[in-house]
């Protein structure tokens, strides 16, 4: 799958469900107008090996992605800052990126005008059942009775599943979110390189994700850091 080393700010295709994030948001941006700011730059992917950078695109393409493989020279004119381009890469023109706290903001905002009840400091300590069926949620100040309940509280779905016998697919992929300070505009687009994840929301700013390791010198944040800036 497309390396999503920034979840809360890339919005990819789904690999799997039937209905895609990308159709929801451009819906919801549909709705909500300029509140939802998302930028639909686009995004280069690539692997080490151009056969895996092949592999993705077949996969995804399979799966109704957007979406292709371009050539060095095709990546130079798409990306002409970059400056060692790879051989190949997946070029998928409809994804997009967001502000998580703009976009968390305006969907609040927009549910509350719909009528929705919002408690953001009720926290939720398990799921309330009644046999096999869940029936709402217990949290400090009592149950709340619901119809439906939605799970999207990420590590913590885990534990109150657990409590009704439900092991989620869900595990850590901890990230390092970097800042830099940029003279000009030099990306046009997300590019996510084997190294680590770059975009660039604003001319004077730019954002890259690597892998957390660990907080060895060698390591660390400020290492990745290092290596990204050198990169």
């Amino acid at each position: 799958a497309f390396s999503a080393l920034t979840p809360c700010e890339r919005l990819i295709q789904a690999k799997d469900l039937p209905v895609t994030p990308l159709a929801d948001y451009r819906r919801l941006q549909g709705e909500l107008g300029d509140a939802l700011k998302i930028d639909w730059c686009g995004a280069l992917t690539w692997s080490n090996e151009p056969g895996e950078s092949e592999a993705l695109v077949r996969d995804h393409a399979a799966r109704g992605s957007d979406i292709r493989l371009v050539t060095r020279d095709e990546i130079a004119t798409l990306e002409p800052y970059l400056i060692a381009p790879p051989d190949c890469a997946a070029f998928a023109p409809s994804e997009g990126a967001l502000d998580p706290v703009i976009a968390t903001d305006a969907l609040i905002r927009a549910a509350r005008e719909a009528g929705a009840a919002i408690s953001l400091t009720t926290p939720v300590i398990a799921l309330a059942t009644d046999s096999a069926r869940v029936t709402g949620v217990v949290t400090r100040g009592g149950t709340i009775d619901a119809d439906r309940v939605v799970l999207a509280a990420g590590l913590g779905t885990v534990p109150l599943c657990a409590a009704i016998g439900i092991t989620p697919a869900i595990d850590t992929s901890p990230a390092l979110l970097l800042r830099f300070r940029a003279a000009q505009a030099l990306l046009r687009r997300i590019v996510s390189t084997p190294a680590f994840e770059i975009r660039q929301p604003a001319a004077t700013t730019i954002l890259a994700a690597g892998d957390y390791i660990d907080d060895s010198p060698a390591n660390g944040p400020q290492a990745v850091a290092q290596r990204a800036l050198m990169a």
